[in-house]
């Protein structure tokens, strides 16, 4: 359900390290969490304060009437007027190349994935079957930059509306995996258009109702339809563990309670 997330798990060797990055995110994303949500608080300390105002207005060439309607529509912009109204240029500047550094790590490899299928899966397969490797480079180049420009733009219309082996295999059916997608992403959808239920939940929502409905279709269509199966198979390699997982798991779910009792501190 979450790209970077599957592409540190794809990058390790054996099943222990895959357990260990795992470990990692459990363990420092609610200090890092916190950590971001503090520093929102502190800024928005600054915000409220009317003189505050008249500075960040005063750099940006902006009225506080004005100001105040953006953050409104858009809290989100409180961040960068704080940036460019309290931090020295220089500073600014790292922080530009620090945040732009870390999208490109980000969106490279999803629009580099999304080029190699529409390339191998499509162009290759259909379009020039027996092209030369130049004519297929020069083709690639082409295809990241459609979707490189498809993302941006996308991205823009969202912002506009609102953001030794061991192997495990089950057989599936290509219709029946569109379904799902399509009906885990409606679903998702739904969540945003008419509840309150929190976006951070979406990733799961998605995940379980995309299962469902590719395993109910599955199920209907290989039965009753005939479909041809695709085997989708995932192969770990699984050393002996070097760490005593069942103990770490176990404090795992220890951290878990400490988390939210924070959390229900911080509330009160």
């Amino acid at each position: 359900t979450d790209q970077s997330q599957v592409q540190r798990e794809l990058s390790v060797g054996n099943l222990d390290e895959v357990r260990k990055s795992l470990l990692v995110n459990a363990v420092g994303r609610f200090p890092l969490v916190l950590l971001y949500t503090v520093m929102g608080i502190f800024v928005g300390a600054v915000f409220i304060m009317p003189e505050s105002l008249t500075h960040i207005g005063s750099v940006l060439n902006m009225s506080k009437s004005s100001i105040t309607e953006i953050l409104k529509s858009d809290p989100d912009r409180m961040m960068p007027m704080f940036i460019l109204s309290y931090l020295p240029h220089g500073i600014i500047g790292f922080i530009f190349v620090a945040i732009m550094a870390a999208l490109m790590s980000s969106l490279d490899s999803g629009i580099n994935s999304l080029s190699a299928v529409t390339m191998k899966d499509f162009y290759q397969k259909y379009i020039k079957p027996e092209a030369s490797d130049r004519h297929y480079l020069w083709a690639s180049k082409i295809i990241t930059l459609i979707w490189g420009t498809f993302c941006v733009v996308a991205a823009i219309l969202f912002t506009q509306i609102g953001e030794s082996t061991r192997h495990i295999t089950k057989s599936v059916n290509g219709a029946s995996i569109k379904t799902g997608i399509i009906i885990g992403a409606l679903s998702n959808i739904f969540l945003w258009k008419f509840t309150d239920i929190s976006w951070m939940w979406w990733n799961l929502s998605g995940f379980v109702m995309t299962l469902i409905v590719t395993i109910l279709i599955t199920l209907i269509s290989n039965t009753a339809l005939g479909f041809p199966k695709i085997d989708i198979a995932i192969y770990i390699k699984d050393d002996t563990a070097r760490l005593n997982w069942k103990v770490i798991y176990v404090l795992i779910v220890m951290y878990f309670f400490l988390i939210i009792a924070i959390a229900h501190l911080i509330e009160i």
